[in-house]
């Protein structure tokens, strides 16, 4: 059993610790002024078994900079990280599914990033009360879930990137992109809609996003034919991933004055040559 007087207490406002996770949890170091916490793994035996990182809230109470993306905290997001009020950037990992309402406690919080082992991560409706956010990037794909949102217009007007969202056609992405006046750069997922012919999908509207600069979206189901194209013509750069396209998405694309970068992957296409129009495509690059 670990000794808690063979811990190691660091005076530093910075630290960087690299070693396996088993001997970072069990060793239980802790930093009265530590401002900084960076964790990396190196190769153990069970880099997915979940451990029970709540010391650091104990240990660390004065952290503005926390990185525990490489180790396995559970299903547990918060494990008291939600009392770590000077947070502006925190990035964790784990077999998290959703994160709970606690996290607005976090108020200084400007950077998110969560790393969900098992796929799906569902955001609260408590994230819209956290103006500061600048980033938010959940790996492998976000939910929100926006139950208690009708009525009410909240806005996270500082952030300026987000990934990776699933959204489709109609209320809930208007819901989405109407609180997200300042975002630059979207990778998200798009999904069938239900209620739509099975033969074609309707594409989210993203036009509210008027600053947008760089948009990447994957379509994640079988690729069928598209609905009507919808962009912001801010966009600089486009990724799209499995879909299907046809002339006029081409042109809808083409329409685009500020496109420079254009990336179509693991797509389909219904005419074997592309018929550009006149005036179309005129700042692209790459």
């Amino acid at each position: 059993d670990f000794d808690p007087s063979n811990s190691v207490i660091y005076e530093e406002h910075r630290l960087c610790m690299s070693m396996s996770r088993q001997h970072f949890v069990v060793s239980r170091p802790s930093g009265p002024y530590v401002r900084s916490l960076l964790f990396f793994a190196i190769n153990d035996a069970y880099p997915r078994c979940p451990y029970n990182v709540s010391f650091i809230s104990e240990n660390f109470e004065l952290l503005k900079v926390l990185d525990l993306e490489s180790i396995n905290m559970g299903s547990s997001f918060t494990d008291g990280i939600d009392l770590l009020v000077q947070l502006s950037y925190l990035a964790v990992g784990g077999d998290i599914d959703s994160i709970p309402s606690s996290l607005a406690n976090l108020r200084n919080l400007e950077t998110l990033l969560v790393k969900g082992l098992k796929g799906k991560v569902v955001l609260p409706d408590s994230i819209w009360h956290m103006t500061r956010l600048r980033h938010v990037h959940v790996t492998n794909h976000a939910a929100f879930t926006l139950k208690n949102m009708t009525g009410s217009y909240y806005q996270l007007s500082n952030l300026v990137s987000l990934s990776m969202p699933t959204l489709s056609y109609g209320e809930h992405a208007e819901i989405i992109t109407r609180r997200l006046p300042n975002l630059r750069d979207l990778s998200c997922i798009f999904s069938k809609s239900r209620g739509f012919s099975t033969d074609c999908y309707q594409f989210p509207r993203l036009e509210d996003l008027t600053r947008l600069e760089s948009l990447k979206v994957v379509y994640r189901g079988k690729t069928t034919n598209t609905g009507e194209f919808n962009f912001p013509s801010s966009l600089k750069k486009l990724s799209l991933s499995n879909f299907f396209f046809r002339q006029d998405h081409i042109s809808a694309i083409g329409r685009l004055a500020n496109l420079e970068v254009l990336k179509l992957l693991s797509s389909s296409f219904e005419d074997a040559i592309w018929e550009m129009g006149e005036g179309e495509f005129p700042e692209l690059k790459f």
